[in-house]
Order: C-alpha cells, then sequence, then structure tokens
C-alpha cells in the first residue's frame, strides 16, 4: 500500500489561465529597490509588492498579474525561492524552464527524492507554463521544482493546507493528497502555499491508460485522497481531470503519459482546495450538509444533479464522489467489455439516487475487491483510448456513452440499475433531445439557484 511517503503532487490549473515564460535568474536585494537579472535580459521592480485586499478583485489582467508577477520575485528570492523569470523578448511574455534545462530525456531515471516530479520528455523545452496571477512556478535552493499558490487568509483553503502539513496527516496512508512544502505568510489577508510541481493528467483524456492494472491504480489513489479528506471532514467540491496530477513534468501541456504509466513510478493524487469546506471535527451526522446554492460551484460537466430539486440542503460527501465518478466514467467507462462489474460500479458512484450511491469508503472498498477478483492476464490487458470526453477524436459527453451496450445479456440481467441512475443510455436521436432538456434544466436551475 502507498504511504505519503510515496511522491505525491500538486495542481495549479484555471479555467482561465494567464501566460508567461520562464529562466533562471539572481538576485540583489537593497533597501529601497530591488534588481534581478533574467539571461539577456535586465527587470527593476522599485515598489514593494501589492495584492488587493479583496479576492473578488483578482484575477486581474494580464498586465496587472505581470506586474504582480515582477514585483513578489525578489520577496520570493529571500524566501527562498527563485521564480521562473519572464522572457522579456517574448511579446507573449510567457515562462520558460525553471530547471529544466535546454532538452528533456526520454529515458526514466531514479526516482527523485519525494515530493518531486520525474522529468521526461522529448525535444527542446519551450513549452509554456500556464499560471494565474495567482501561482507562481519556481525553483527552491536545492534546484527543485515548486509551484507557489497566492491563497486568502480567509476561507477554508489555509486552514486544510495546516492541517495537511500535521504529523498525523502526513502519516496516513490514505493521504495522497498535495504535500504542502511551506507556507509563506505574507500580509493580514494573504499567505502563500508551496507545493512541488507535478503534471497534467489531462493526456489520459486523450490517450488513456496503457492497461487495466494502470486504470485501477489511478482510481485506487484518488479514491484513497477521496476517503483521507472525508474522514477528516473536508469535501472538495471541484473534482474534475485537471485536479488529478500525476508526479510527471513533460515538455507538451497533452502528453501520452502512457511510456511513464509503464516505468511503474507513476503516482496520482488529489489537490486544490480553493472551494473545499471543512466542517468542525464535533459536527453531528445530520449536520454535514451545505446549502444547495453550494452546488453552483465548481465544475459542471462532472456535477450531479443533487440540491437542483428545491433542496435547501445538500450532502457535499455524496456530491464528491458522483463528481468523481463522472471522472472515472470519461476515463474508464470504456473497459466494461474488458471487467464487466465496472459498469455496476460506476453506476453506484454516479446515481441519482443518494442513498443508493457509495459512499467514498464504500466505492474504495468495492474498487479493491474488483480489482482482486481479477486475473493477471485481465490486469495486464492493453486497453483503448477514450471515446468519450473533450478530447476525445470525436467529442460526446460522459453521460452519452452507454457502458452497458456490448455486456453479456446473462451479466445486465444480474445488475438492475439503481433507482433513477444515471446509468447511460444510448446517445441516439429518441435520447438525445431528453439528455440535452435535462442538462440546460439542470444548468438552469443551479443558475437561478444563485
Amino acid at each position: 500500500m502507498m504511504t505519503i511517503d510515496s511522491e505525491y503532487v500538486c495542481s495549479c490549473n484555471s479555467t482561465t489561465p494567464t501566460f508567461f515564460t520562464y529562466s533562471i535568474y539572481t538576485t540583489e536585494l537593497t533597501n529601497s529597490s530591488s534588481t534581478y537579472t533574467p539571461f539577456g535580459n535586465v527587470m527593476r521592480t522599485t515598489s514593494n509588492p501589492v495584492i488587493p485586499d479583496d479576492i473578488s478583485e483578482l484575477p486581474m489582467s494580464r498586465e496587472e498579474g505581470q506586474q504582480l508577477y515582477d514585483s513578489l520575485a525578489p520577496w520570493f528570492e529571500a524566501q527562498g525561492y527563485s521564480l521562473y523569470p519572464r522572457d522579456l523578448d517574448n511579446p507573449t511574455s510567457k515562462l520558460l524552464p525553471g530547471n529544466l534545462g535546454a532538452e528533456m530525456t526520454s529515458e526514466i531515471g531514479n526516482p527523485p527524492r519525494f515530493p518531486y516530479a520525474h522529468v521526461v520528455g522529448r525535444g527542446p523545452t519551450r513549452r509554456a507554463f500556464e499560471v494565474l496571477c495567482t501561482i507562481f512556478p519556481a525553483v527552491n535552493r536545492e534546484d527543485q521544482d515548486v509551484v507557489i499558490k497566492l491563497i486568502s487568509n480567509e476561507g477554508f483553503e489555509l486552514e486544510i493546507c495546516q492541517h495537511l502539513m500535521t504529523e498525523a496527516a502526513r502519516r496516513d496512508k490514505l493521504n495522497m493528497t498535495i504535500p504542502i512544502l511551506d507556507t509563506l505568510p505574507f500580509s493580514e489577508n494573504w499567505s502563500f502555499i508551496v507545493m512541488p510541481r507535478w503534471g497534467s493528467t489531462s493526456g489520459l483524456q486523450r490517450w488513456g491508460f496503457n492497461d487495466i492494472r494502470t486504470a485501477f491504480h489511478y482510481m485506487s489513489s484518488v479514491l484513497k485522497s477521496l476517503v483521507f479528506l472525508h474522514q477528516n471532514l473536508i469535501v472538495h467540491r471541484d473534482i474534475r481531470p485537471d485536479n488529478i496530477l500525476i508526479n510527471c513534468i513533460t515538455n507538451r501541456v497533452v502528453t501520452d503519459l502512457r511510456p511513464f504509466l509503464d516505468s511503474g513510478h507513476a503516482k496520482f493524487a488529489l489537490c486544490d482546495f480553493g472551494l473545499s469546506f471543512k466542517f468542525p471535527p464535533d459536527t453531528p451526522l445530520e449536520e454535514r450538509l451545505r446549502p444547495s446554492i453550494d452546488c453552483c460551484i465548481g465544475t459542471l460537466e462532472y456535477q450531479p444533479p443533487d440540491g437542483t430539486d428545491g433542496e435547501a440542503f445538500y450532502d457535499p460527501f455524496a456530491f464528491d464522489v458522483a463528481c468523481l465518478g463522472g471522472v472515472f466514467c470519461e476515463l474508464v467507462g470504456h473497459l466494461t467489455t474488458l471487467v464487466n462489474p465496472l459498469a455496476p460500479f460506476l453506476d453506484r458512484m454516479v446515481t441519482h439516487d443518494i442513498s443508493a450511491r457509495y459512499t467514498a469508503e464504500e466505492a474504495l472498498r468495492a474498487l479493491t475487491q474488483l480489482e482482486a477478483q481479477l486475473s493477471p492476464e485481465c490486469l495486464t490487458t492493453r486497453v483503448m483510448r477514450p471515446p468519450v470526453g473533450p478530447l476525445a477524436k470525436e467529442y460526446c459527453p460522459w453521460q452519452a456513452y452507454n457502458r452497458w451496450s456490448d455486456l453479456p445479456l446473462s451479466f445486465i440481467a444480474q445488475h438492475p440499475a439503481p433507482p433513477s441512475s444515471m446509468k447511460s443510455k444510448s446517445y441516439d436521436d429518441d435520447w438525445k433531445p431528453y439528455f440535452d432538456v435535462y442538462t440546460l434544466e439542470a444548468s438552469f436551475l443551479k443558475l437561478f439557484a444563485a
């Protein structure tokens, strides 16, 4: 069983990224101003960093974000972190690689020291690092890649991150969440958290897994993260593929991860607690609810219709499970022909009937039992690419993919759908209008609830 002493992950994703470009710089600090010199450029800051007091003023414009990035660089340097400087000769002002060098190697070398990522890829490293004005890629004094995130001192993200830094949390074998390396108090309103830089799993949406074993490894890792959070009364509320990272840095935005998965070094973890909520430890079970208006936050694509039928409150723990179930449906729903029991397993994660929906612990237990029943031949079976999802060859929403269509009739008869199941029907002309109307109805209900 994996522990937190394996290599785990960070997230720096957004639906509205700002692009910069990077390389290493040196820093000179004075009492009144600071100067740092990227290779081939000189950039000066003459004022102290200023961050808006109100979080609603973020994200800033591109220009304001760049000014904030530049002004914070000397401050981060004093804390022991060198930001990836912007390429001032590039009109798009992107970030170039930090300590990745001019090229990446296609070889999988010795595992890096916990919790830092493998660096793999081919060719020159000129890929832009996608960042918000709240995300700052850097290297520490040991020349290891990290990501620094600006967070508000109000709300739950800082409290959750501080909890993740406790000795008990670090030792928990289920804790496969982002390791928080450091916290940097900045002002009355703001702090920074430091995380190891890890890579995107968006390549899984295009190329998928290489075999059944790695697909189960992915699902098990993320479910363990969710079980850990829920046991500590933390609800994530924004589970989506972009918030599940891999311990691999590549030189492409969307990378075929299958060669790295074959190496046996791959680790996955859930991350990004910007929308998360933590209940007090003494909260009774019946009071672990949230106002239904909270269903409006996060990524609608993976959300169930919980809280859209006029309820005053909803169960955010069950909501998390359904969101993760949607991610699983997108990535492994097509594997039910190879592993038939995956179909009812996924049904129990995304069913509309919350009383029939798995808890995170139940889902992890069911998945573990299912994997134990598979033969070595089945686990090593090579698999095809996902036919659904935003990066599939022909886009089709995961809700419309029929994961039961090619299963044996005898198996289907033994596994009736849960009540009011989100089990996908065939996306034919009869079903498509209903699906479209249902999707619009759910979206409008959430919109008007706000």
